[in-house]
């Protein structure tokens, strides 16, 4: 049987994950296995888990079918070794990454600027930006299956029946962190608020739904699932989008939990807009991944490395995966 050692530090969301009607009541409900649906695996796999978003890495290249900034050469060479210095800082053993304009230039921050972290598992799809940033995975454990949704398209929420699709993508990426046990991920980097196109909230909100319907598909077939929805999602935590992604707009699906909840109200931000402090970046961890979390591992990054190269702060989780 699954061992559930981990406790959330904020007594709420504990709560709420266990009062979530979506979840089932025990092992035995979930497929009648009992305490046979998961033996005891052994000794936990501790893991710790980013997602960043870098803000703007393009190489020195114009791409003719983007609008694509084009740095100089020594600007692309001095945001790779603050982007380096940056993920370093981290030390993580998966990092979600968004705005990286493509394989290229990712490649070489991972051989230039990382190689000592032993990233040898590198993902990115070519997605659906205007400007060309794509969502992006750095792993030291294999990623057997990567799967882009950038192609989808999908009704909005609310009787709204226009079709939409991805801004940039939602790359599932499925890790074996162990003979016996997966890490599936949801990367994402969904639409931003623009003034200058009024259907930006619908975007994200239609979004939201289809991330959701996406983690629901493998909830399905395990709802214990190490499942996580990881990266900026462009809006608040009591916002519509994050409800229709977490579970908690009335839905009764198995609820995800936002691992900064475990930490300072005051310590959340991700972003600061206009002098207003935002958490607009998640690690969003389904039931099974939620009870993984180590107590007290959770964290936003404000280390001026950060800033010094992101108009964002990196988010930040260990787990032991049993």
């Amino acid at each position: 049987m699954r061992r559930s050692t981990t406790f959330y530090v904020a007594a709420s969301l504990a709560l709420a994950l266990l009062g979530s009607t979506g979840c089932p009541a025990s092992d035995s409900d979930a497929d009648g296995g009992g305490d046979s649906r998961r033996a005891d695996l052994g000794e936990p796999v501790r893991i710790k888990l980013a997602t960043f978003n870098v803000r703007n890495l393009f190489d020195s290249s114009d791409d003719p079918d983007k609008l694509d900034d084009v740095p100089s050469k020594s600007e692309v060479d001095a945001k790779l070794k603050a982007i380096g210095i940056a993920i370093r800082r981290l030390d993580a053993d998966i990092v979600a990454l968004q705005e990286i304009e493509n394989r290229a230039i990712l490649d070489r921050l991972n051989n230039e600027e990382l190689s000592s972290l032993g990233y040898e598992h590198v993902r990115l799809v070519e997605g659906n930006d205007v400007r060309g940033v794509d969502v992006a995975l750095l792993s030291k454990f294999p990623v057997p299956r990567a799967v882009s949704w950038k192609n989808e398209v999908f009704k909005g929420v609310d009787g709204d029946t226009q079709n939409y699709g991805f801004s940039r993508d939602c790359l599932e990426a499925t890790i074996d962190v162990a003979p016996d046990r997966k890490l599936v991920l949801l990367v994402n980097h969904l639409r931003a608020n623009d003034d200058s196109d009024p259907t930006a909230l619908k975007r994200r909100e239609a979004q939201a739904a289809q991330v959701r319907r996406i983690a629901d598909e493998t909830l399905a077939l395990d709802p214990r699932a190490n499942l996580a929805v990881i990266g900026d999602l462009n809006d608040l935590p009591n916002s519509r989008t994050l409800e229709l992604i977490r579970g908690t707009d009335g839905s009764k699906k198995p609820e995800l939990a936002d691992v900064a909840e475990t930490i300072d109200v005051a310590e959340r931000y991700t972003t600061i807009y206009r002098g207003d402090h935002r958490q607009i970046d998640y690690i969003l961890v389904a039931p099974g991944l939620a009870e993984d979390l180590v107590i007290g591992s959770a964290s936003v990054n404000h280390d001026g490395a950060f800033s010094a190269t992101s108009d964002h702060f990196p988010v930040m989780a260990t787990f032991d995966l049993r």
